[in-house]
């Protein structure tokens, strides 16, 4: 008998045990509730840092959207018709301000740790008070 044959009639003899154990673990609910069980607890070993990275990331993402969402509100209320009754330097004012703001929005998105959350708390906090003398100035009683 020749090793050639021999190693394929192994190779084979390896996939048929295989079959059958997967097919044992699959028909048995407790075994297969254990595989399960280790299969989970090693990918979230694996995987949480980058997980927990992840959603850090998305957390973030979400203060400097609703920044720009701040920032566009203030942008659609100066493109309107309301500012005509006030006075155009201050418009003008807020319109120089939301700029600034919104070129500051790309540099705090580039940036890490916690210099990114300092960027984006001061972000929000401008992006607040613009928003507050704005709306301010359009509920003031004439």
């Amino acid at each position: 008998m020749s090793t050639k044959k021999s190693s394929g009639a192994m190779r084979k003899l390896g996939k048929t045990a295989a079959a059958q154990m997967a097919i044992n673990v699959a028909t048995d609910p407790e075994k297969l509730s254990n595989v399960w069980n280790f299969v989970n607890a090693n990918d979230r070993v694996v995987n949480a840092p980058k997980k927990l990275s992840e959603s850090f990331a998305r957390g973030r993402d979400r203060r400097i959207v609703a920044v720009e969402k701040l920032l566009d509100e203030v942008e659609n209320t100066l493109g309107g018709p309301a500012p005509k009754a006030f006075d155009p330097n201050q418009v003008d004012g807020w319109r120089t301000q939301l700029e600034k703001l919104r070129l500051a929005v790309p540099l705090a998105k580039v940036a890490t740790g916690r210099q990114q959350t300092k960027q984006v708390k001061a972000l929000k906090k401008s992006a607040a008070k613009l928003l507050d003398e704005v709306f301010g100035a359009i509920t003031a009683k004439p």
